[in-house]
């Protein structure tokens, strides 16, 4: 079993799956996808309120 993540590593997932999210955002706007907008919409609000499961 892998050993938990340090507080440091834990900020940096937290910041990776926000800008994922953007990267996200910025396809579906680009392109007309809805889907990739509410998916990154969905993935900051649940890593901004602490509810999302990065591991």
């Amino acid at each position: 079993m892998a050993a938990p993540f340090t507080p440091e590593e834990e900020n940096q997932l937290t910041a990776l799956s926000v800008l994922d999210a953007v990267s996200g955002i910025s396809y579906g706007t680009a392109h007309g996808d809805p889907d990739f907008l509410g998916i990154g919409a969905v993935r900051i609000r649940e890593t901004t309120t602490g509810q999302a499961d990065l591991h």
